[in-house]
């Protein structure tokens, strides 16, 4: 099992679509484009004036026997203007079988996918 980030200027209409669906909620989306290949989607840029804006730190994905495990870190910052800090990430996993469980781990702790698609 492989993945790597994907710029989102490189994606086709069908993502493109699934991305633009999701862009007014923070959080995982995982998106299957073929039984081995999944896109992972983090997104943190919606913000309310006020209020600490997410930036994404780190991304992982490991296999434990039938559970793939996706792990990502986040932190905060007052700084809006910071086009450095990764707002969003998009990851392509390859996956070298068949999972019977996805679970995902945001700074350690298990959360729900927002959304998992097709």
């Amino acid at each position: 099992m492989t993945f790597s980030q994907v710029n989102t200027d490189h994606i086709g209409k069908d993502m493109q679509t699934y991305l633009s669906r999701h862009a007014r909620e923070n959080g995982i989306y995982l998106y299957y484009e073929e039984p081995d290949e999944m896109y992972v989607y983090l997104h943190g840029m919606n913000s309310l004036q006020g209020e600490n804006s997410i930036y994404y730190t780190d991304f992982s994905v490991k296999a434990n026997a039938d559970t793939l495990e996706i792990h990502y870190s986040s932190n905060k910052t007052s700084d809006y203007s910071d086009r450095t800090l990764a707002r969003e990430g998009l990851y392509k996993v390859h996956l070298d079988k068949k999972y019977s469980t996805i679970q995902a781990f945001h700074n350690g702790e298990e959360v729900p996918f927002n959304d998992i698609s097709s």
